[in-house]
């Protein structure tokens, strides 16, 4: 399982992760901006794991 033997973080996850946690509210992103962050990831994430497959 690639997900437990890569425990870095991408710095764009470590980002979000902050604003979710923000004491202010308004300082949260919107349930969208959740959405597109995530979908953004997503993309990154399964375009890594595809050169990875490659570099095999």
């Amino acid at each position: 399982n690639g997900m437990t033997s890569n425990r870095r973080i991408s710095s764009q996850l470590k980002n979000l992760i902050t604003c979710l946690l923000s004491r202010n509210a308004k300082s949260r992103p919107s349930c969208d901006e959740i959405l597109k962050s995530v979908g953004d990831l997503r993309s990154t994430f399964i375009s890594m794991e595809t050169m990875n497959v490659y570099d095999e």
